[in-house]
């Protein structure tokens, strides 16, 4: 690989900026990129950081994007949402033959980098969508899951902010995930059911589901892992829910009238805008006091065969140390060229240690826990 120098693109954002304090802690000194010079220009002038200016937008971006890239060895691409931003990057970093990772979980950006593979290896890069808390404890989970159950043909996710002292609900969201969040509700929810992904109305699957504290109740989203966990774990059949309120679940499915809507980019703009002002994403202490939750169970034919439970930082803390990680592996010539998930990537074993996942099998047939 060329150096060890990396840039973070949509460096401005609210999860770059703890990427950008926990690289300088380890002594990074990554370059910092974005498309508005009012907004780039001050961090790297804080940090003492180089800098450049371009955008993922344009006809010919991804041949200027090209030219800006000399001697850059790995593009972070955090700037969401990334269906604006993937697609345009991936190609540059291709013809500039460096490596390209992002944190969406967005699912048409997971399957677009996964179709990358041969182009990838062709030139010597390595593509990975997805590394941070979308969808890499969750990735991990699905292999878990396969390498356990090997014949189960289902697999549930299902994961929940909690505090970590009182386990109730906790958690909240930065300005990316918002504007991304509202770019999905038009298409509704999402099931992956016989290898297709299907569509089904918004909370219209709620139930409770078995974490490893107790039972909270949760709704189907439309997660990475319905594309992330079809491909590295092979699972014809897959639903990913998230803890809610009933109340929650129940004005979601007040709103499916009317979400279309959001599909207008005028609203669009107008929402991006609003989120701008008031969203900002959880303060350092609610960060440190919380944890995220997880759950899979595997079954066959309607038979669970095991669950597995994990525990893991806060999911933006989660999300700086494992996209951090990723980029030292890239560094370190520890992945091989071609497009990946993450647990396709490194080997789950070497994730869950690095990244202090605490991961629980409980073999429902057995009726055995092992940690």
């Amino acid at each position: 690989m060329l150096n060890s120098s990396w840039l973070i693109y949509g460096a401005s954002g609210y999860t770059a900026g703890l990427i950008i304090e926990a690289a300088l802690k380890r002594g990074h000194q990554p370059i910092l990129a974005g498309r508005s010079l009012d907004t780039v220009l001050p961090i790297a002038t804080q940090h003492q950081l180089s800098y450049k200016i371009f955008s993922c937008q344009g006809e010919h971006a991804a041949h200027a994007i090209t030219q800006q890239l000399d001697q850059v060895a790995v593009v972070l691409n955090c700037a969401g949402p990334f269906e604006d931003t993937a697609d345009t990057l991936q190609q540059a970093c291709i013809k500039a033959g460096c490596h390209y990772l992002d944190i969406t979980g967005e699912m048409a950006v997971l399957a677009q980098s996964l179709t990358l593979h041969d182009a990838a290896r062709e030139h010597g890069v390595a593509i990975i969508s997805g590394i941070g808390f979308d969808v890499v404890p969750t990735d991990i989970l699905a292999s878990e899951a396969r390498r356990l159950a090997p014949d189960a043909d289902a697999l549930e996710l299902a994961f929940a902010g909690a505090d970590r002292k009182t386990a109730e609900q906790a958690g909240g969201i930065s300005p990316g995930t918002s504007k991304t969040m509202l770019r999905m509700m038009p298409e509704g929810g999402k099931l992956r059911r016989n290898a297709e992904i299907t569509t089904v109305a918004l909370a219209e699957i709620a139930k409770f589901v078995q974490f490893a504290d107790k039972r909270r109740f949760c709704m189907t989203i439309p997660w990475g892992d319905l594309v992330t966990a079809y491909h590295s774990a092979g699972f014809d059949n897959i639903a990913v829910y998230t803890e809610v309120s009933p109340q929650q679940a129940k004005w979601m499915k007040r709103l499916t009238p009317v979400v279309k809507l959001f599909k207008f980019s005028s609203l669009q703009r107008l929402f991006d805008r609003m989120i701008d002002k008031y969203v900002s994403g959880p303060d350092q202490a609610a960060m440190d006091s919380a944890c995220m939750q997880l759950s899979a169970e595997a079954s066959k034919q309607g038979q669970c065969q095991l669950r597995l439970f994990a525990e893991c930082d806060e999911g933006y803390a989660f999300t700086a140390k494992s996209a951090l990680y990723f980029v030292e592996s890239l560094l370190a010539q520890k992945i091989m060229p071609g497009a990946y998930t993450p647990s396709q990537a490194i080997e789950p074993s070497e994730i869950i240690e690095m990244l202090d996942i605490q991961l629980t099998v409980q073999n429902i047939q057995e009726g055995t826990h092992e940690n």
